[in-house]
């Protein structure tokens, strides 16, 4: 009786070894999705989301061919954000600096200056507003030794600079 039991435990050990049935395989037990015309003031709007897809997120674009996850396809068309920015003529001297920093614009400014000062945490530490002139000199006394982010804005112009307290 004990040669059947061990026989027999011994078959059912090599069934269980080769049984595949719990095999994880991808696969998407529900989905569920939904569309809605809206109409406000401006005009139509349709709106369509799609629950319970499992795939990869983002978009790939290869030789003009665009592939975006979902099941919903959206029929609009993505491309690159064209930011103009039109930087403003200037030189800051002396760079680095120990207490006044001084600012010398090579075109001619008729609006209001606005100078602030960011540490490389992008905390803003120093903001001042001046009115329109060719050169400005900065006290920066109070600001400990680091290296800042500075941005001068003046109408639709702007000048980026990294300066260096010591």
């Amino acid at each position: 009786m004990t040669k059947i039991n061990l026989l027999s435990l011994g078959f059912f050990l090599c069934v269980i070894a080769n049984c595949r049935a719990q095999e994880l395989l991808r696969s998407t037990l529900s989905t569920s999705g939904f569309s809605k015309q809206l109409s406000e003031k401006d005009g139509a709007f349709l709106v369509q989301q799609s629950i319970g897809q499992s795939s990869v997120i983002g978009t790939s674009q290869v030789n003009g061919v665009e592939v975006r996850q979902g099941f919903i396809q959206s029929g609009l068309k993505v491309s690159k954000l064209i930011v103009t920015e039109s930087d403003l003529d200037a030189v800051i001297y002396p760079n680095p600096i120990h207490s006044e920093l001084n600012v010398k614009f090579n075109e001619d400014i008729d609006d209001n200056i606005f100078i602030s000062i960011y540490d490389m945490m992008g905390r803003l530490v120093f903001i001042d507003e001046q009115k329109p002139q060719q050169e400005i000199t900065l006290d920066l006394n109070a600001l400990s030794s680091s290296t800042y982010a500075m941005r001068i804005v003046t109408g639709s112009k702007q000048f980026k600079v990294n300066i260096i307290k010591r």
